[in-house]
């Protein structure tokens, strides 16, 4: 399979590129790559892959909710207790396909629902990046950057997804293409006060902070620049600037708070701040050493082109990336995200544009070969089969309309996103510790015996027994859904229980419980099982 990828990757080299030893012709010559990138790109942007928890849990669970009328999982940022995101940057990039989808079409297949804001996603971002980059970039070379956003696993299988960090990188876009407008206009010693670019601007900066509270850590050198080079002289246009953001804050707290429902004014960047500023809340989430995005998430984004960093950086000067505001806002957001211990790699995401129009000398035909096979590499495991089955597997139950719902128990998989379901008197539990240990509420699952889902985590075998037999006492059969990869200690149990699997299948790809010593942990694919006590 790989030597025929390989060949593959070779004959569109050789057909659409020229190499000579100094140089690359390649103005025009990377445009039908780059068409054939997105065409794939889009293709894997609708797989049923699943990346993160919060793709779904911080986007379609909250919309699919206060929008769709369905019941699922509350997450914990939009519990009025909390309140630590804002519902305004949902509602703006998806509400009105949701509303076009469930008022207006009452599409009730979940696959088709995630496919289309998916679809959406990918678009918008494709969209922005074509109507922004040219400003950004200084060299001319456009279809090298096009070609490489383009043919990146990161545009397909991550940036296509409903990540907060997606919508990110678009609002991020704009405002640097503002501000390089700005920065353009003194330049042309153009006398005009640009208030409209200043208005776009702050409301930029306003719906970016309320989506994402990280999103002043991008924005915080090149603002500064800004402000030198343009506002400094153009008092007016700064004070619109400053205005437009005290508004638009205004109505999205006013907004907020209206749709928390809170007694007090609600300011969600500032509750997650707050939130992340606390080192106990974080040790939930997961810690990481300081040098994690530099040293392990970037590497992991950028692949090959790190080669490329690594041989034109010694040909840049400092000075020159400093004066550059896609280089500036790299270096802000490194810097100031790597002060904080949790650090995963989907929070780099909105650098990769900017990284790519800042380094795309691409200078070799071995280069081209190992960044394809990279990033085709990564989009087949990330883009279409990672944590796949559990989307296969709720679609496979939710189209058995003629059959009630009963107990659905999830072990050992991903948070099971909950709104797929699209059940209005779904209800869910799921593990919690108290005083170090793992448990379930027991007393709740008496009073449940269908339409329910229970998430078991990664708990210990011991805890899923305890859970099947306290259900079982009340109901007959419950249905278990459970990687391949767990299969071999799911059996240890079967000496308590009639275990007859009910669907399986092959394209599900879990990366986190694989053991040396059991190689059937490396096995992919998903069962749900249904499961009764012995007689």
């Amino acid at each position: 399979m790989s030597r025929v990828i390989f060949t593959v990757i070779e004959g569109f080299i050789d057909r659409y590129l020229k190499f000579n030893k100094n140089n690359i012709e390649m103005l025009s010559r990377f445009q039908s790559m780059t068409f054939l990138g997105y065409a794939l790109g889009l293709i894997i942007a609708i797989q049923p892959s699943y990346i993160h928890p919060d793709e779904h849990f911080q986007t379609l669970e909250v919309l699919s909710q206060a929008i769709g009328g369905v019941k699922g999982t509350i997450p914990w940022e939009f519990q009025t207790n909390n309140a630590a995101r804002s519902y305004v940057p949902l509602y703006l990039m998806y509400g009105p396909l949701y509303f076009i989808m469930f008022k207006l079409f009452h599409i009730q297949n979940p696959v088709i629902i995630l496919s289309l804001v998916r679809l959406q996603t990918y678009f918008a971002y494709i969209i922005v990046f074509r109507s922004t980059f040219k400003r950004l970039c200084k060299s001319k070379r456009y279809d090298a950057i096009e070609f490489l956003v383009a043919t990146s696993y990161v545009t397909s299988s991550l940036q296509s997804h409903t990540f907060s960090n997606s919508v990110e990188t678009m609002i991020l876009l704009g405002l640097l293409a503002s501000y390089e407008k700005l920065i353009s206009s003194r330049k042309q010693q153009s006398e005009g006060n640009y208030y409209l670019v200043s208005t776009v601007a702050a409301i930029l900066i306003v719906i970016g902070t309320f989506n994402r509270m990280t999103f002043p850590a991008f924005i915080l050198l090149p603002s500064i620049r800004v402000f030198f080079k343009y506002y400094i002289r153009h008092f007016k246009s700064f004070m619109s600037f400053l205005f437009t953001i005290f508004i638009t804050c205004l109505v999205f707290i006013q907004v907020d708070t209206c749709l928390f429902k809170s007694d007090t004014y609600v300011i969600a960047p500032w509750n997650n701040l707050q939130y992340n500023l606390d080192i106990s809340n974080l040790q939930m989430h997961g810690l990481h050493h300081r040098y994690t995005h530099l040293l392990i998430n970037l590497p992991q984004l950028l692949g090959p082109l790190l080669i490329l960093i690594l041989t034109t950086l010694k040909y840049r000067k400092f000075r020159d990336l400093l004066q550059r505001l896609p280089s500036l806002s790299i270096i802000s957001a490194l810097a100031i995200l790597s002060f904080f211990p949790h650090q995963e790699l989907r929070f780099l995401i909105p650098l990769l544009p900017l990284i790519f129009i800042t380094f795309h000398d691409i200078h070799s035909k071995l280069w081209l070969r190992i960044w394809l096979s990279f990033n085709i590499t990564l989009a087949i495991i990330m883009g279409c089969f990672h944590q796949s089955g559990i989307i296969r597997v709720i679609a496979h139950y939710q189209h058995q309309d003629h059959l009630e719902l009963g107990v659905h128990i999830w072990w050992k998989t991903y948070m099971p996103p909950t709104w797929m379901y699209l059940n209005e008197n779904l209800t869910v539990s799921t593990t919690k510790i108290v005083n170090t240990t793992e448990m379930v509420d027991f007393n709740n699952l008496q009073n449940v015996t269908h339409e329910h889902i229970i998430d078991l985590k990664g708990c210990d075998s011991s805890l899923l027994d305890l859970t099947l037999s306290q259900i079982l006492d009340e109901i007959d059969e419950v249905t278990l859904i459970v990687p391949t990869s767990m299969r071999a200690k799911l059996f240890t149990l079967k000496s308590n229980y009639t275990v007859i699997e009910d669907f399986h299948t092959f394209a599900h790809l879990d990366l986190d419980h694989f053991d040396i010593n059991d190689l059937t942990t490396f096995i992919p694919g998903i069962s749900s099982y249904k499961v009764s006590k012995l007689i």
